[in-house]
Order: C-alpha cells, then sequence, then structure tokens
C-alpha cells in the first residue's frame, strides 16, 4: 500500500483524478484492491461513476464482483447497494 489505511483520503483524490496518466492510474487502482472493504469500494464506485475516467469501465467491473448486481449507470442505486453491503460485510 502507498499509504496506511488511515492517511488514504489523499490518495483517493489522485485515483478519481480522470487526467493523470493511465500507468499511474494502474498503479493507484492496484492499490485500492489491497484496502479494506470500506475504503475501497466508495473508491471503486468514484471512479466508475465518472465516464471519462479511464479506469471507469474496470471500476464498475470490480464493483459488479463486489455487489452481485450491476446498475448500469444509476449511481443512486449502486451507492444504496454499496453502504448495504459494507453493512452485511463489515472490515
Amino acid at each position: 500500500n502507498l499509504l496506511p489505511d488511515q492517511d488514504y483520503g489523499l490518495m483517493r483524490t489522485y485515483l478519481t483524478n480522470a487526467a493523470l496518466p493511465v500507468v499511474v492510474l494502474d498503479v493507484l487502482l492496484e492499490d485500492v484492491l489491497n484496502r479494506p472493504n470500506s475504503l475501497k469500494l466508495p473508491a471503486l464506485l468514484g471512479v466508475a461513476r465518472t465516464p471519462q475516467h479511464p479506469k471507469a469501465a474496470e471500476a464498475k467491473d470490480f464493483l459488479e464482483l463486489f455487489l452481485e448486481e450491476d446498475y448500469a449507470n444509476d449511481w443512486d442505486k449502486w451507492q444504496s447497494k454499496m453502504q448495504e453491503w459494507l453493512k452485511a460485510n463489515p472490515d
């Protein structure tokens, strides 16, 4: 991990930055996948809901794996399901 979990909020802003080079975003996405679910899923949702983000489709694929649903571009449903899932699957 690039930072301790408690400091991850600083890194999350970089992960959701669609203007960064793809090689940097690859490293940041790989890093978030090693985080607790309470950090990982909101970060993945932040990337997935940004259509111009080079990793949006990949982040959405990961969300589908965890949440076992596909809500297309209904981000409110994704958000609700994610919160429900996190309550049922605490870190």
